[in-house]
């Protein structure tokens, strides 16, 4: 498994090191999913064929990496020794720059997904890691810690989401913008308590904190007039200026 993983998530990475243009958030610089200067990438590749380089990581991942000149930001969540990573690689050699062990503890709530799936963002000053475990963390590019929170529901252990929770954050403004979508009341599922117990009311909404700082910004209230399962949501906020 641990072997699958290194060769899927090298050629990824070894792809995206090929590129100029930075690629800072899950969407990329338009969020769009499209990439900037023309660059060709090739429409064939193997474990062997168009690879740059390759690079072990301590576990799984469903986050795209980032890239800013020369990092590149990746998770990983290693299920053996339940620790969840911010990692940074050398874009041109694949080769670390710095790993931290950002949690410690469970990493995953069923075997399809895990608590590193949310993708890094970066402004080319600091970079920001948010996990399904409600920890959300800020680095300064050399990998230091300069403020981290966690928006899990006060008095709870996990969102009110059944499944694992996967939102990834975005920057506008100077702002770090997170969506937090989940259930309005307290749930168990899988044996394990979803929401804080004997709330009668849990808030969905938009935070923005500032992302040199974390001091909040704004935030906005998310009312929805849908039932159970049905409030909660994987996407990740977009910007669309007009």
């Amino acid at each position: 498994m641990k072997t699958l993983f290194y060769i899927s998530l090298s050629l990824s990475l070894s792809l995206v090191a090929m590129a100029t243009p930075n690629w800072p958030t899950q969407r990329g610089p338009h969020f769009n999913g499209t990439a900037e200067g023309g660059m060709k990438l090739p429409a064939k590749f193997s474990p062997t064929e168009n690879v740059v380089w390759k690079a072990q990581v301590p576990g799984s991942s469903a986050a795209t990496p980032v890239v800013w000149g020369d990092y590149v930001f990746v998770t990983a969540a290693d299920h053996e020794k339940k620790e969840l990573h911010a990692i940074c690689l050398d874009a041109s050699t694949g080769k670390p720059r710095w790993s931290k062990v950002v949690s410690k503890g469970k990493v995953h709530l069923d075997d399809r997904s895990d608590f590193a799936s949310p993708s890094p963002v970066t402004d080319g000053k600091r970079v920001a890691f948010f996990f399904g475990t409600g920890d959300l963390i800020v680095f300064s590019m050399d990998g230091r810690e300069e403020w981290r929170k966690n928006l899990i529901p006060e008095g709870g252990k996990y969102f009110a989401f059944q499944w694992t929770f996967s939102t990834s954050p975005i920057l506008s403004g100077g702002n770090l913008i997170m969506q937090i979508l989940q259930r309005d009341v307290p749930f168990h599922y899988g044996g394990m308590s979803r929401g804080p117990e004997g709330a009668t009311k849990i808030p969905s909404y938009l935070v923005a904190f500032d992302f040199a700082t974390g001091k909040q910004s704004w935030k906005a209230d998310r009312p929805g007039d849908a039932v159970a399962e049905s409030l909660e949501a994987f996407t990740s906020p977009v910007l669309s200026r007009t």
